[in-house]
């Protein structure tokens, strides 16, 4: 299975790190950090036990949470998937729609 960082999931992660760093602090924003990762890191042994993103029509586009987070992916086929981007990590207060993963999937 091949699992593949966007850059905008990359970026969407480091203002994550840096807004819980600055908030918070650098110690909540490794471990935040590090349970992403690792949540990430599972995706590729269930890729299909995330739930469609109920904003969007399209099953191949799938979210799993950590905490307030949701890390959003898509899978390149839902029956038998070889290939899976992560697009982005968005907090769950976040209006979907505002965010940096919206233009990846946003078809109009």
């Amino acid at each position: 299975m091949n699992l593949n960082w966007t850059a905008t999931a990359i970026a969407t992660l480091d203002s994550i790190s840096r807004y819980l760093a600055e908030e918070a602090d650098k110690r909540t924003a490794r471990v935040m950090e590090g349970r992403i990762i690792t949540k990430v890191g599972e995706i590729p042994s269930f890729p299909k036990s995330g739930r469609a993103v109920p904003e969007l029509n399209t099953p191949e586009i799938r979210e799993v949470f950590v905490g307030s987070y949701r890390i959003v992916y898509q899978l390149d086929s839902v029956e038998s998937p070889s290939r899976i981007d992560v697009l982005g990590v968005v907090h769950g207060s976040q209006l979907f729609e505002n965010t940096a993963v919206w233009s990846l999937v946003d078809d109009d």
